[in-house]
């Protein structure tokens, strides 16, 4: 089955998958803007929650850097009293701020995202950089704290993907299209080399063998960035390549 998603060549057959995703999306965004395909759609909107979860996170990197011992990005917590103050009062999120859930556990506000869970805020909406839901935005960052609230309140489903899209290469020369998507949160947890979270997710229940379009798994990804131990963490959790 996985190498059958690899090999989907026909143009009908791509213009279909592209359709279903950008249309899943939507549905799974609940009407949050997603920069999907290519970041092609504007932005997710900026309410007043949105913007205390980012001046706090910007404001604890300042504070970092300026410590003069910068931390990596996943040991940075940002205080959580502005945003958290906003949602304590907050009893049905307004749709400007439909994106919190996924700055909250993007970010790792613990607190925050309990209580935007605690009204009814959508786990599943997808904002920005690829399409990210909130569980593949945490795993990317290495927060294991937010991975866990929404796993442990089952808010996430744990093998959701990141949906089909045409992406851009980068660095010198001229840039081509590409396909790509399908990566879950562990592929992404391995890539970034968050061992805590590579070991969280398969305690409960995540697959290691899932491919990404192309057939990647997340031990293939480890073994492509020189992480031995999460490579060993993978092998130990049944992973193949």
């Amino acid at each position: 089955m996985s190498k059958a998603r690899g090999l989907l060549r026909a143009p009908t057959r791509l213009v279909c998958v592209l359709s279903l995703a950008f249309v899943s999306q939507f549905a799974a965004g609940n009407g949050c803007p997603i920069n999907f395909p290519a970041q092609q759609l504007p932005a997710a909107p900026e309410g007043p929650m949105v913007r205390a979860l980012n001046d706090g996170y910007r404001r604890a990197i300042r504070e970092a850097s300026s410590s003069g011992q910068p931390s990596p990005l996943e040991r940075i917590i940002p205080n959580e009293d502005a945003a958290l103050s906003i949602a304590s009062k907050t009893t049905n999120l307004a749709t400007e701020d439909c994106a919190a859930p996924y700055f909250a556990t993007m970010f790792g506000y613990e607190r925050v995202l309990n209580r935007l869970l605690d009204i009814g805020a959508n786990p599943y909406a997808a904002a920005g950089w690829l399409g990210m839901t909130p569980l593949l935005a945490a795993a990317y960052s290495g927060r294991l704290s937010t991975v866990r609230v929404l796993i442990e309140r089952k808010a996430a489903r744990i093998d959701e993907s990141s949906p089909f899209r045409i992406d851009h290469s980068g660095g010198p020369g001229p840039s081509f299209p590409y396909p790509s998507g399908w990566q879950t949160a562990i592929f992404w947890a391995a890539r970034e080399g968050h061992e805590d979270v590579v070991r969280f997710l398969p305690e409960h229940g995540a697959s290691v063998n899932t491919r990404s379009y192309g057939g990647i798994t997340a031990l293939g990804m480890a073994k492509l960035m020189n992480r031995e131990s999460i490579i060993r963490l993978l092998i130990s959790n049944g992973a193949t390549d």
